[in-house]
Formats: C-alpha cells, sequence, structure tokens
C-alpha cells in the first residue's frame, strides 16, 4: 500500500467553499481513499504566501519534510505548493532526496513519472506569471490611488497632519491646525543649524505637544527620533512617499500636492541632508577619479564601482539587480583603464576644437526649472556611484529627468530662441594639458567628447596581460555645416560637480 502525506495551503483565511482548507482537505482525503493510498499525516500552512515564502521556510511544510515514511505528498493543486519556478525546482529536489513525489488532484499530475514532470514544470513557469502579473496590478493601483486620486494608502498621518474623508471614498493629508505650527517651529529651528536633540529640548520646554504613544514614559517630553522622523517627511514639501522614493509623474519630477506643503523641495532636502549628516566628524571627502561612474561593464550596460584589491585599485562589476552579471566580481587595474581611455583621447580627439551648445531664451521660468532638473542629475550622478546604490532606479529617474530637460528646451515659447554654438580657440590636447592633473577638469573635458565607454570584464583574469581592445570607446559627433569648429572667443570651462 501506497503511503502518502496531505499537504494544503492558503495565502487568506477564506470561507469560499472552492479555495478552503476544509475543501481541499475533503478532496484529498477522496483522492487518497479512491486510490487506496494510507494517510499518514496533515499538513496545513493557513494565511501563508506561496510567492513570498519559500516551502522549506513555511512552518507546516517544513515538518512535512521532517516526517518519514510515505512516498506521495498529496495536494489540491500545483500552486498549493508554490507559485516560483526556482522554488518548486528546490522543492523537488528536496522530495527526490526522500524518495517522494508531489501528486495533485486537480489534473492530476504526478511528479513520479518523467512526462508528470516535465508538465508540473512548465505549469510552474505560468503559475510564477500569474504571481508576478498580481504582483504588478496591485502595484499599480496602489499607485493610481495614490497619484491620481490623492488618496492615502493607510497608516498614520506624519506629525502636524491628519486624515480627512474625500469625496468618492477613502481619506487624504491635511494640515492639523493644531500642530502643524510646531512643525514650522521645528522647521526653522533646523534650518538654523540646530541638531534633532536641541529641536527636541527647545520643543519640551516651549510646551509642545506629543503623540499619545503606548511606550511612552513622559507626554509632551520629545526625543530626538521623533524630531527627525517627522522632519525627513515629504510631505512637508508636499511630496508623497512611495515604493522607497517620493511619488513622481511621467516626466519623473516629485509630484507637489501644494496644499499641504510648508516649505519647497529643495529647502526641504538641503534641511534634511542638515539634519542626517554626521556631527562632530569631519565628512569623508569622495576622492576624485577620472572615470567613476562612467565606465561601463560590457555585459550588464551599468556603471563599474572602485575597489581595491591585492594588485591595487581596480574598477568592479557588482551589479545585483535582475539576472546576476557573468561580470559580477571581476576587476580591472584602474590605471590600465584610465592610460588607454587617455591615450585614445587625445590621440584621436586632441586635434578637436572644444564646443559647447545652450538654448538662447529670455524665458525665466523656464530656466528655474532647467536649473532645478540639472540639480537633481548633479545628485543622481552622485548617488549612483555611492555603494549599495540601486542603478537601475536612479537610471531610470535620470532618464525621465533628460526627457524632462529635453522637453523644456523644445518648447520654449520665445519664436528666437535656438541653438547657439560656441567653439573655443583651444584643442581637447592643450585643453588636456592645461589642466594639469585637475581631475574635476579633465572629467569635463572628456565628458564633452565622450558618448560612451565599455570594458569587457570577462577577458580578464589573474596573470593575464591587459589587452587595449578589451576597452570600447564611442565619441561623440563633431558639429559640422555651419556649426563646423573655429576658433571664436575662448569658451571657460567649468569642472563637473
Amino acid at each position: 500500500m501506497t503511503n502518502c502525506v496531505i499537504y494544503v495551503r492558503l495565502s487568506i483565511s477564506s470561507a469560499e467553499e472552492s479555495v478552503s482548507i476544509k475543501r481541499q482537505l475533503d478532496s484529498c482525503r477522496k483522492y487518497a481513499e479512491a486510490k487506496g493510498w494510507k494517510v499518514l499525516g496533515e499538513y496545513v500552512d493557513d494565511g501563508v504566501s506561496a510567492t513570498n515564502r519559500h516551502p522549506r521556510e513555511r512552518e507546516a511544510f517544513s515538518r512535512l519534510l521532517a516526517a518519514n515514511g510515505y512516498s506521495v505528498v498529496l495536494g489540491w493543486s500545483l500552486d498549493r505548493f508554490t507559485r516560483r519556478l526556482n522554488d518548486f525546482v528546490d522543492l523537488d529536489r528536496d522530495l527526490n532526496e526522500k524518495n517522494a513525489a508531489v501528486v495533485t488532484v486537480q489534473g492530476g499530475f504526478d511528479m513520479s513519472t518523467h512526462i508528470g514532470r516535465m508538465v508540473v514544470q512548465m505549469l510552474a513557469v505560468f503559475a510564477e506569471y500569474e504571481a508576478a502579473t498580481i504582483r504588478e496590478r496591485v502595484k499599480a493601483a496602489r499607485a493610481h490611488m495614490i497619484g491620481k486620486e490623492g488618496r492615502r494608502a493607510g497608516g498614520r498621518p506624519p506629525y502636524g497632519y491628519r486624515h480627512v474623508p474625500r469625496e468618492g471614498g477613502g481619506v487624504v493629508l491635511a494640515q492639523d491646525p493644531e500642530t502643524i505650527p510646531w512643525v514650522k517651529r521645528a522647521v526653522a529651528l533646523a534650518q538654523d543649524g540646530k541638531s534633532p536633540h536641541e529641536i527636541a529640548v527647545a520643543l519640551t520646554a516651549e510646551g509642545a505637544p506629543t503623540r499619545a504613544h503606548p511606550l511612552r514614559r513622559h507626554e509632551g517630553v520629545w526625543q530626538k527620533r521623533s524630531i527627525q522622523m517627522f522632519l525627513t517627511n515629504p510631505a512637508l514639501a508636499g511630496m508623497v512617499a512611495h515604493a522607497g522614493d517620493v511619488l513622481r509623474g511621467a516626466d519623473g519630477m516629485p509630484v507637489i500636492r501644494e496644499g499641504i506643503s510648508i516649505m519647497t523641495p529643495t529647502d526641504w532636502r538641503r534641511m534634511c541632508a542638515t539634519l542626517t549628516a554626521p556631527r562632530g566628524k569631519k565628512r569623508r571627502e569622495l576622492t576624485p577619479d577620472l572615470l567613476n561612474g562612467i565606465l561601463v561593464c560590457e555585459s550588464c550596460k551599468h556603471p563599474l564601482i572602485r575597489a581595491v584589491n591585492n594588485t591595487g585599485n581596480t574598477y568592479r562589476c557588482r551589479w545585483r539587480g535582475g539576472e546576476e552579471c557573468p561580470a559580477r566580481n571581476k576587476s580591472i587595474r584602474r590605471e590600465f583603464v584610465t592610460n588607454e581611455v587617455v591615450r585614445r583621447l587625445l590621440g584621436e580627439r586632441g586635434e578637436v576644437f572644444l564646443w559647447t551648445e545652450w538654448i538662447d531664451s529670455d524665458e525665466e521660468a523656464i530656466q528655474d526649472a532647467l536649473g532645478d532638473i540639472e540639480e537633481a542629475l548633479d545628485r543622481i550622478a552622485f548617488e549612483v556611484r555611492q555603494t549599495g546604490a540601486d542603478r537601475i532606479a536612479l537610471r531610470l529617474r535620470e532618464d525621465a529627468l533628460l526627457d524632462r530637460r529635453d522637453s523644456l528646451l523644445s518648447h520654449l515659447d520665445d519664436p528666437g530662441a535656438g541653438t547657439v554654438l560656441q567653439i573655443s580657440d583651444r584643442t581637447v590636447a592643450a585643453a588636456w594639458a592645461d589642466a594639469d592633473g585637475d581631475i574635476p577638469t579633465q572629467r569635463y573635458i572628456l565628458g564633452g567628447q565622450l558618448k560612451a565607454l565599455t570594458v569587457d570584464m570577462l577577458s580578464g583574469g589573474a596573470g593575464v596581460r591587459f589587452k587595449p581592445e578589451r576597452v570600447s570607446v564611442e565619441w561623440r559627433d563633431i558639429p559640422t555645416g555651419d556649426h563646423a569648429p573655429s576658433k571664436s572667443q575662448p569658451l571657460e570651462l567649468a569642472p563637473e560637480r
């Protein structure tokens, strides 16, 4: 007689007859009885997600794996076990080690046969796709609710704000007339350079009301952590926190709700930088590097990071998002790549005159917007070089800002606006010599000529001689026709931030 165990699972407890735990157990018991199998045990994971929890991480399934004496694991359907293909492969391997196989009531799948294993693994692919589709629908619905409708997704409102009913259902955020003056007072203190601790002491002394909290021993006594939490909330600048960032429009710029803001986004960011900056210690300055943030891995198309190993200073690919880069953790000596890039720059572009372009317009509002975009691009350029940065999100934000900038430039109201080209009387080689090793100026010169710079990280290795062909350089097009380079007024070189 075949010995079996029954496994049932439900993500959210439900009374629906077709998916309930009771219905699954009844169906599995009848199936085992019809087959003449002996049921050794029943294992139930109620309220457990198959998308977010690996089978080994579920309490009931882990007990199932620890049990012995069965050759069949009987379940209601394939998606009761897992909704991810990789998890299903692990599950199948674990059961194979126990000489057991999965059998389902729905569809009658039997993984004890080769055909059954093939069909089930194909179905696991579709189950994973279905789970991903559901997840994307939920995210889209949440973004629509927050962005288009302005509704709150839940949670307690930040200090200084309250929830008010929204016409059509739900709630929206609004300023609390009783506590918002204290928020403005804290902002003023922060902008004067006061630390969170100093602000907490001041608000306590002035009698600013605190929120009721079950763990707070003394009402009316502010803590620096509470100060830092509500002052760094983007609601102060009219922005909405969303998915680890702030809610952004189609152009990549933050969505601003004027009715709740008490300061501009620029002032808020400066205040947050001041509040979170280490005090009493000098911040470590980043050592400038010619190719940092510019050099890209040829395999994954993401910027390389600086690193140090037993061979010296290197560039390394540490990309972890999406599919793991095959060149991850591969490194290449910085000096080899830098010398090769400089050699090509001076050899292939040394006699080219430096040039720059801008839009000639008197539209003050548009120019202000362009200034904000450039500030945001500078911040992204800094953040993308930091260890652990989410480079996918940063690059997507950068693309959106660049599209926004191009749109503003192409829709200037001044009919006389046009592209102005200024040519320097200095060549690339002369400007490079004048820079005399100043990295920011050299980065400016290189960036003005460079379109793309990639390096093959897979061809190298320990003991392998550096090959210049591993570095691929693509230069920007030189202006032609009416914009052909010719000597004009000198172009002032300004180093990049």
